[in-house]
């Protein structure tokens, strides 16, 4: 299962990230099948509660994208298997919909 073509991504991603990416989603897809939340400091409660319940039902099949430095270092701490996606240089726009992405770090 390979769930990023090049040809079809909507904004600018080196290959090293693609394949990183690529290679995080294939270890924690369970029968072909992850879930992926996206969650911003404005919703870290959320996203740890979300994380409770996947815990509590032995899910192992999911991501959390962080769209914010502050949210990463918050999943890191847990443990949460996360993905950063954001540029947190000053001139950067930040956030999937804010523009292509030149940071793609897992």
């Amino acid at each position: 299962m390979h769930i990023v073509d090049q040809q079809r991504t909507p904004f600018s991603l080196d290959r090293d990230c693609l394949s990183r990416l690529d290679t995080m989603v294939q270890k924690h897809a369970v029968n072909e099948t992850i879930i992926i939340a996206f969650a911003n400091a404005n919703h870290l409660e959320y996203v740890f509660n979300w994380l409770a319940y996947i815990d509590l039902l032995q899910i192992t099949n999911y991501l959390v994208g962080a769209m914010d430095s502050t949210t990463a270092n918050a999943l890191a701490r847990v443990g949460a298997q996360h993905f950063t996606m954001f540029d947190d240089t000053p001139s950067a726009a930040t956030g999937l919909l804010a523009g292509p992405l030149t940071q793609f770090q897992l």
